[in-house]
């Protein structure tokens, strides 16, 4: 799902690199409205994955230790992405970014996870 939503976010473009907010920016547009809402969504589905790898016993020592060490930071980036992004702060755009590249580490790392055995996917 998190895939789904991730490309409906890229493929729906925003009017204006400032990501203009629906309902808080006059100038907004519906496809700002359908980026955002894809973004959200997105953000939402990612933002658990690593309290959920932490506690999947299938999944070698490694990569758990990993998902707990991302825990905080990807809860904190995401909660402080919604903040500036609610306050139409400068900073909102620095804010997404951190959330994704720790997301997008934490995938990494999910890549390069050896299967278990018995383990379906």
């Amino acid at each position: 799902m998190p895939a789904a939503t991730s490309a409906v976010a890229g493929f729906v473009q925003v009017s204006d690199r400032s990501c203009p907010l629906p309902g808080a920016d006059p100038n907004a547009t519906a496809s700002d409205a359908g980026h955002g809402l894809a973004s959200v969504a997105t953000f939402v589905l990612w933002a658990p994955l690593p309290v959920v790898a932490a506690g999947r016993s299938e999944h070698p020592g490694w990569y758990r230790r990993l998902a707990r060490l991302t825990i905080a930071p990807t809860l904190a980036t995401f909660v402080v992405a919604g903040l500036t992004t609610n306050s139409g702060s400068a900073q909102k755009g620095l804010a997404q970014r951190s959330f994704l590249a720790i997301v997008f580490t934490f995938l990494g790392a999910t890549s390069v996870c050896p299967r278990s055995e018995g383990l379906e996917r």
